[in-house]
């Protein structure tokens, strides 16, 4: 192809790069019976050394999407008049972009020529499904978090930041992760991490969108959602969460906080970032849901837990009648019964009432213990002796 090749020169003299306007209308006539789609494009505004063109990228407008392209090699070629090519997939049609920079009677601009790839002559029927399984299976691997099978962050950032879709979006934090991490393994922790993405998943639909956001944070976006149908979608996330069982790990019990928005169209980013503050209310009281409806939307009421430890059978039963009407009480008889029920409830409980003075495992080295696998960061305790 002799025009292809000439117009794809990399000599950027004066005398390739200029021509007159009957020049290039003669050039485009002929890049026409070459070209599906040929143009000519002009930044509106100045450019320098820094790149900054106020038009910076017309290519949308022949791609029928709403927004500039992120690899423009038009706007490129404009800075630095390097000609360039690219593959651009759209659907299932690949179409090849050249760009190169030439000036039309003194002024600036960047000639684009776009060819679809004709599956016939110029890419084989089986070439062209090995090409789009390999970037299909690049696709999912780089926007699919490698442990849950869920999106990743990346897929946020790329896919769905700068959306603007009616839509349910809620931020979905597990409580008390960090302990099950400390005190049953990272296996535990991963374990429960893909325990609770199979749950959400049962309440969700194909359509839905679940992305790992951070450790054990999750986005969850419902487009085309109806607002009492999303708070009930999330009050029913939340109950799926605490009803599962941890495979391996039946001791586990899990729960959740979780900010729900409706989004009528705004940046799905904004949207982000507002649940992101409701799921940290929820966290104040945890396996709660708060949504930014006229109410919230909180979990069933539930008794704070305390667990006490003292070897005397009468001093257990004394604070049980006392307490036991407003809380949830857990009895331990001796320090390695309060390490296994620590281990059993983790921040399930909210409070330990420990004696000092017991045989075999006193209140100090139970103490000692809970500080060496970080539970007295999140469980307070008070110290309890004749």
């Amino acid at each position: 192809m002799d025009v292809y090749k000439l117009w794809t020169c990399d000599d950027n003299s004066e005398s390739q790069l200029s021509s007159t306007s009957s020049e290039i209308e003669k050039e485009i006539d002929v890049l026409r019976k070459t070209f599906d789609f040929v143009r000519l494009l002009k930044a509106d505004g100045p450019h320098g050394v820094s790149g900054c063109v106020e038009n910076p990228c017309q290519c949308f407008s022949f791609w029928k999407v709403d927004e500039p392209c992120e690899n423009c090699i038009s706007l490129k070629t404009f800075i630095d008049k390097k000609p360039r090519t690219k593959l651009e997939f759209m659907g299932t049609d690949i179409y090849q972009v050249f760009s190169k920079y030439v000036q039309v009677d003194g002024e600036p601009y960047v000639m684009e020529l776009i060819k679809k790839l004709d599956e016939d002559s110029l890419l084989g029927v089986q070439d062209r499904e090995k090409i789009m399984n390999k970037l299909s299976k690049y696709h999912k691997a780089m926007y699919t978090d490698a442990l849950t099978g869920a999106s990743n962050r990346r897929y946020f950032e790329d896919k769905l930041k700068k959306s603007h879709v009616p839509a349910g979006v809620a931020m979905i934090d597990l409580d008390d992760f960090k302990v099950y991490n400390d005190t049953c393994g990272h296996d535990a922790g991963d374990m429960v991490l893909v325990t609770v993405v199979d749950a959400i998943r049962r309440c969700i639909r194909k359509s839905d969108v679940l992305v790992r956001y951070g450790g054990d944070e999750f986005l969850l976006v419902m487009p085309d959602i109806q607002e009492d149908d999303f708070a009930h979608k999330l009050r029913k996330i939340k109950r799926n969460i605490h009803a599962a069982t941890v495979p391996g790990y039946s001791n586990i019990r899990l729960s959740a906080s979780v900010g729900g928005v409706f989004s009528d169209g705004n940046s799905l980013d904004e949207a982000v970032s507002k649940a992101d503050k409701l799921m940290y209310q929820a966290k104040t009281k945890k396996d709660t849901v708060v949504t930014d409806g006229h109410e919230s939307v909180v979990g069933e009421p539930q008794k704070q837990e305390i667990l006490i430890v003292d070897d005397s059978n009468i001093n257990r039963e004394i604070l049980s009648e006392m307490l036991g009407n407003e809380y949830i009480i857990h009895e331990a008889a001796s320090g390695e019964e309060c390490i296994d029920l620590l281990s059993q409830y983790g921040t399930g409980i909210s409070l330990v009432l420990l004696d000092i003075i017991m045989p075999e495992m006193d209140g100090f080295e139970v103490l000692d213990y809970m500080a060496e696998h970080h539970w007295i960061d999140d469980i307070p305790v008070i110290m309890i002796s004749s």
